[in-house]
């Protein structure tokens, strides 16, 4: 999609988008007062008291997708992928009341995706091996029975079939809410699965629910700028721009090399940012703001996905950078104070589920333009199921 008589490509797409009104199918604008509020509130001292939110712009569209389903899920009980930290992390945001502005919706109990819908991305193959094994009385199988080869990275558990449906459905969902302007933002943070093949699991991921995303907003936007990793799959295109930001100099799952670049159209469309163990909070988003900036401005694309995995933040168990919880959440501030197009935000890494229920509900707070602040509130402090979180959330 290309804008005429010198719009931006992403103006022009906004506004293809969005139905009739003065606000409709635009993030609005962030005041400058409320910029520099933002601004200050990141270097400020947070008093422990503080427990109400405050309000820094107007809240924008926003689109929750949440099934409860899928928090049930268990890939075995030392599995680090824990589904549980999806009904965590929805329950501290409820109980701080991020949903009560009239702006914000909740999309609950959707189906899972079809098997059709896999297959816009999967293979034939292999999405019928999974409705094999859905056929299977898995209950029963010992684990000698289990004859999985990803080192129990991706095990055979009841529901699988079910389970990567809903996945998959929650993405699929936003992407195309997002694309026809019935929001601005929309987060599913039970998303984000980027380690999925077209033929196999890899990774924790069974099916790639940010490939079946993009191709969504791509059908009705035309360029996506995606933040993660996904770029094995679109490097041959131009129509998506991939910015990784892979760890260590020995990469999971082998891509993410600075020279990675794409290939064919999609030559110099994939931008790799390798960062060393134990990166810390300045660091970290000076190299994110200064790369994603120059990839906005010269890609100008029509539609964000922008993958939170919170592996990242500082006593993850997998995970080997040092972010803080706040730090983590000031690329997702800055970035949606500046871009200014349909934002779809999705989950990913993150295996210690009271960090990210603490992550993805300060980010979730972002989002809609609140800031919160460190001590629990009452709610929460005797909510039992949030036990585990601890007296303060967001250091």
């Amino acid at each position: 999609m290309k804008a005429a008589g010198g719009v931006s490509a992403a103006a022009a797409a906004q506004s293809a988008l969005a139905p009739a009104g003065p606000d409709a199918g635009t993030a609005p604008p962030i005041p400058a007062t409320a910029a520099g509020t933002a601004a200050a509130a990141r270097t400020a001292p947070v008093q422990p008291s503080q427990t109400q939110q405050q309000q820094s712009y107007p809240t924008p569209r926003t689109r929750i997708y949440y099934n409860p389903e899928l928090s049930m899920f268990s890939l075995g009980e030392d599995h680090p992928m824990v589904p549980h930290r999806l009904h965590l992390t929805h329950r501290l945001a409820e109980l701080w009341g991020l949903f009560d502005d009239p702006a914000v919706q909740v999309v609950r109990d959707y189906p899972p995706a079809t098997t059709d819908q896999l297959r816009r991305f999967h293979t034939d193959e292999y999405i019928a091996f999974l409705e094999y094994l859905d056929t299977l009385d898995l209950e029963t199988m010992s684990d000698e029975d289990d004859d999985d080869d990803e080192g129990g990275d991706c095990p055979i558990f009841p529901g699988l079939l079910r389970y990567v449906g809903l996945q998959a459905a929650g993405s699929i969902l936003a992407a195309r809410d997002l694309a026809h302007g019935l929001c601005d933002v929309a987060v599913h943070w039970g998303g984000g699965m980027h380690h999925g093949m077209p033929y196999r699991a890899f990774g924790f991921c069974y099916v790639n629910d940010l490939v079946l995303a993009i191709l969504e907003l791509m059908a009705v936007c035309g360029r996506v700028l995606y933040i993660g990793e996904v770029e094995g799959i679109f490097r041959a295109t131009n129509d998506t721009l991939n910015h990784g930001k892979p760890q260590r100099p020995v990469f999971f799952p082998g891509t993410g090399k600075k020279n990675d670049l794409g290939e064919g159209t999609g030559k110099y469309y994939t931008v790799n940012v390798p960062l060393q163990d134990d990166i810390t909070d300045d660091s970290y988003f000076h190299v994110y703001k200064a790369v994603v900036k120059t990839a906005f401005e010269r890609f100008k694309p029509q539609a964000v996905v922008l993958q939170c995995g919170c592996d990242s933040v500082a006593g993850d168990k997998l995970g080997r950078f040092n972010l803080s919880i706040r730090g983590h959440s000031r690329q997702v501030e800055w970035g949606f104070g500046a871009w200014r197009v349909p934002l779809l935000v999705t989950g990913g890494g993150g295996y210690t589920p009271p960090l990210v229920a603490r992550c993805w509900t300060l980010e979730t707070a972002v989002l809609l333009g609140m800031q919160l602040g460190e001590a629990m509130p009452p709610a929460v402090a005797k909510a039992e199921d949030l036990a585990d979180l601890g007296p303060s959330y967001f250091k």
